[in-house]
């Protein structure tokens, strides 16, 4: 991939471009883009998806692109991504979901990924229904 932005002493290109891993879900959350890969969730900046590098390195604004990554015990590489509640459902191939989202204004300082359920579920997309949110689970689960 050819990087027209940022620089890469003090505005690298986040980890899933820089180091090729395989892209695995985009979403759309908040206006922004969120690409996922392994562990990782890039978003673009406010209303802007094709910007994932800071427009001014060293002052971090809310509407600068946000990189999470996903903290557990597990391994948790990324399997589905489910926008849900006015956050992220994120659910993993190791059984772990998670919430990805913010109380108020989504920014790189108010994003949280918080570990929510442990459920075995097959790679199938989740579907919404009124305010639930339905996952198909493995045998044994």
């Amino acid at each position: 991939m050819n990087i027209t932005r940022g620089r890469e002493k003090d505005d690298p290109a986040p980890s899933i471009f820089r180091d090729g891993l395989k892209i695995t879900n985009l979403s759309y959350h908040r206006n922004r883009l969120a690409v996922t890969a392994d562990e990782i969730v890039a978003f673009s900046a406010t209303d802007d998806v094709f910007m994932f590098f800071m427009e001014t390195p060293g002052t971090l604004v809310d509407s600068d692109p946000i990189v999470s990554q996903l903290a557990a015990n597990d391994v948790c590489i990324i399997d589905q991504v489910v926008p849900f509640r006015n956050a992220l459902i994120l659910l993993t191939k190791a059984g772990q979901q998670f919430e990805l989202g913010s109380s108020d204004v989504f920014s790189p300082s108010t994003a949280s990924v918080t570990p929510s359920t442990r459920y075995n579920t097959q790679s199938v997309i989740p579907t919404q229904i009124g305010d639930r949110l339905y996952l198909i689970g493995s045998a044994g689960s």
